[in-house]
């Protein structure tokens, strides 16, 4: 007989528990587990070689697979080479499978207008998200060279590689005018951020931050104290650029609308209008419109934190999930789901809808973002 696990058992019991308090009360509370499953499908043949990428309402995992598979519609095995991108929902849920031409070979994204991936011998490929066509091949450029990383936006997907900076209009894939609006090439491209219709990049090696429009019209440059290691655009056309000694908001006139002290930042996350920073193993909320500084919370992180209108998550030292509201204040703190007591192995975490969802080794799993009562008879 196979025995189950303690944990699985307990989550089992608190299952049933949960629907026979259900009209008595029963409150889930954040952090608790909702669902997991095994990333080991069983589909094949796989690389391991995995990328995952989200925007709060797909997450989607691009991975390279090689060797032979099996063709039912030609019932024959056949030669694969390809990258295999799985789309999920917050409950777990496959929306759709797509595969490109060949494998991918950098940083995906996605954009409202799709997935886009950076294919292994150069060039970009763009996914359907949505609709009838979801996982397609929507296009693909062949032109860029190689790209080790996309940054995609509405309407504009950027693609930066060996080759330079490259803008593609998001619906067919070809070039814009902001790629020769944006003077930087190849390796000197800094940090990258695309909103509110434009684009906007750092030189490594004059420091200095460029943006235009997607069109590649109202070009303006400014040159920084230093290189940002991040840009975070809002959706009125500004930028925000953490340097060493804060952060620097610049319009869409090249003119700096405000500064903020906010020593030695690493980046910076937006949600509704508050900019999350993460700096010196503390996360800082920042009033994106005038930049005051909201609150300081000190944060262990063992990955990037994940941010809404509603506050902030992160796996954090100890193997825990910890949230913060968007006042600053201590929500909830639980142990991640460990997988039966061998720690926690996290390559990713984000938010999908009211779900904190978790690569966590060979396994995806979703907490609850909102807390409740836990196991209360009201």
């Amino acid at each position: 007989m196979t025995r189950l696990p303690r944990r699985r058992l307990l989550a089992a019991a608190g299952s049933g528990l949960a629907g026979a308090l259900a009209g008595c009360g029963y409150r889930p509370g954040g952090g608790e587990l909702v669902w997991e499953q095994s990333l080991s499908n069983g589909r094949f043949p796989r690389t391991g070689e995995t990328a995952w990428v989200d925007d709060g309402d797909l997450l989607v995992a691009v991975e390279n697979r090689e060797g032979q598979d099996y063709d039912r519609e030609r019932e024959e095995w056949v030669d694969v080479s390809e990258a295999e991108a799985t789309a999920y929902d917050s409950s777990g849920d496959v929306r759709w499978r797509g595969t490109t031409a060949r494998q991918y070979a950098g940083d995906p994204a996605i954009g409202p207008d799709g997935v886009y991936v950076p294919l292994r011998d150069g060039g970009v490929t763009a996914l359907s998200r949505s609709g009838d066509d979801a996982g397609s091949v929507r296009w693909t450029n062949d032109r860029l060279g190689p790209v080790s990383r996309v940054v995609a936006g509405d309407g504009v997907v950027v693609a930066l590689g060996d080759a330079g900076f490259a803008c593609l209009d998001a619906a067919d894939g070809e070039a814009t005018g902001a790629g020769e609006s944006i003077p930087v090439t190849g390796t000197d491209v800094g940090s990258v951020a695309v909103g509110g219709g434009r684009v906007w990049a750092s030189s490594r090696g004059d420091a200095t931050l460029y943006g235009a429009a997607v069109d590649g019209g109202d070009p303006v440059e400014l040159t920084l104290p230093d290189s940002p290691p991040d840009l975070a655009a809002l959706d009125d056309g500004v930028v925000v650029a953490t340097v060493d000694d804060g952060l620097r908001a610049v319009g869409p006139d090249g003119a700096v609308r405000w500064a903020a002290d906010v020593r030695a930042p690493d980046y910076s996350l937006v949600a509704g209008d508050r900019l999350y920073v993460v700096a010196d193993a503390s996360v800082i909320a920042v009033d994106s419109a005038g930049g005051e500084r909201r609150w300081q919370h000190e944060l262990p992180l063992l990955n990037p934190p994940v941010v809404d209108d509603d506050g902030v998550y992160g796996a954090v030292s100890g193997c825990r999930f910890q949230a913060l509201t968007d006042g600053g204040e201590e929500w909830w703190s639980v142990p991640t789901p460990d997988d039966e007591g061998y720690g926690c192995d996290l390559t990713y975490v984000t938010v999908l809808d009211d779900r904190i969802v978790a690569v966590d080794g060979d396994r995806l799993y979703a907490v609850r973002k909102r807390p409740g009562d836990r196991w209360t008879l009201l």
